[in-house]
């Protein structure tokens, strides 16, 4: 009985050593591989290309601004920024265009203030930008009637300051290009019967002008 276990205990043992011997040759053979590896790696980086140096950089932009000027190219960027610039000023000294409804806001909203500048005096309200539209549109029928017009001669003079004198300089130079038109047209008039007489339209207009401007003139002058 002893003798058949020692033999079942030895056999048990190379077994094991068996096992541990083919794991331990596994072992071993891995950094084989792992040697392969780092020379695949070490190859690639030996063939990957040199970076290039700052002087060699300086000299490559020469070469190609100097081909590109050769060549006539594509202009650089700051030519391409000046152009830009340029476009983007001429949009900024473009006129602006007029929108209808705008006006017709515009002008309902300056006549409404000055009617109830007249009338509620206690709840007006002075506001800059309605009375500058006024005095811009003062001499226009298409947007003053007479009516309102005539309002608007009591409102002006209550204006003091430097829009009192501005406003005055404006409506005396009105009236003397008028006087200085009407003058240059009557002396043509008598030397020559064939010059064209100006439409009766546009003098009708410019008539009213200059009635609406004389009344302007005495209305502040007498204040």
């Amino acid at each position: 009985m002893l003798n058949n276990s020692k033999v079942k205990t030895t056999t048990k043992r190379k077994a094991v050593e068996d096992e541990v011997l083919q794991k331990a040759r596994k072992f071993v053979q891995k950094p084989k591989n792992d040697e392969t590896e780092d020379q695949s790696s070490t190859s690639k980086l030996i063939t990957k290309k040199p970076r290039h140096t700052t002087e060699e950089k300086l000299e490559a932009k020469l070469q190609k601004s100097t081909n590109s000027k050769d060549s006539g190219s594509a202009p650089s960027t700051s030519a391409k920024k000046k152009s830009k610039n340029k476009k983007r000023k001429k949009k900024k000294q473009l006129p602006k265009e007029k929108n209808p409804e705008q006006e017709i806001k515009r002008k309902n909203e300056a006549l409404c203030y000055l009617k109830l500048w007249e009338k509620h005096r206690d709840q007006w309200k002075f506001e800059k930008l309605k009375q500058i539209w006024l005095l811009k549109n003062a001499l226009k029928p298409s947007a003053i009637d007479d009516k309102n017009f005539e309002v608007l001669l009591n409102y002006v003079s209550s204006i003091k300051g430097h829009s009192r004198t501005a406003l005055i300089t404006d409506m005396q130079n009105c009236i003397e290009n008028y006087e200085t038109n009407n003058e240059s047209t009557n002396v043509q008039d008598d030397e020559d019967d064939d010059v064209p007489v100006p439409n009766s339209a546009a003098s009708e207009f410019d008539k009213v002008k200059y009635e609406r401007a004389r009344k302007f003139v005495q209305m502040l002058s007498d204040d």
